[in-house]
């Protein structure tokens, strides 16, 4: 989400880091949406994403792409900044954001498989937590520390960056 005028604009996109990120086109999210998303690698530097809004009914959105080099080392859950014409804008308040299945009730949500073992993320050795921050670092937005079950955690708007 990102706001122009005052008023919110909401799409839901995917990217093949470090490709471009592509929005989906008919895909209608809308702020409180709970989206599922699952990314597979099927071999071959190839990926399959499939992104589904549970709130809408279900409505689905699956793509095929490669990433040349993939080492299939990590997974991320992001909050990203916008950026728009090539500037990060300022940051919208969005309130907080749940992620995994403590917060959301979606199944397996926050689990990665490496090595043919699906767990949680927060049952890896690395889990690292991002903050994010403007160029004076400046806070924006605070992740939570993982739930005891290690597969959920929560990011808290704080500042705009402006």
């Amino acid at each position: 989400m990102e706001c122009s005028g005052g008023k919110p604009i909401t799409w839901a996109w995917y990217e093949f880091y470090p490709s471009p990120s592509v929005e989906i086109s008919g895909f209608t999210v809308k702020p409180g949406d709970v989206i599922y998303v699952n990314v597979t690698y099927i071999g071959n530097g190839e990926f399959n994403i499939v992104i589904k809004d549970i709130t809408r009914g279900g409505e689905t959105y699956a793509v095929t792409g490669s990433v040349s080099g993939a080492l299939l080392s990590s997974a991320e859950c992001i909050l990203e900044r916008p950026t728009v014409n090539g500037q990060l804008t300022a940051l919208a308040n969005f309130g907080t954001a749940y992620f995994g299945q403590d917060y959301t009730d979606v199944i397996g949500t926050c689990y990665a498989t490496v090595g043919g073992s699906t767990t949680a993320f927060g049952n890896y050795p690395s889990t690292v937590e991002i903050i994010m921050t403007a160029y004076n670092g400046k806070i924006l937005a605070q992740p939570s520390s993982l739930t005891t079950d290690g597969s959920s955690f929560t990011v808290t708007y704080v500042s705009s960056g402006k």
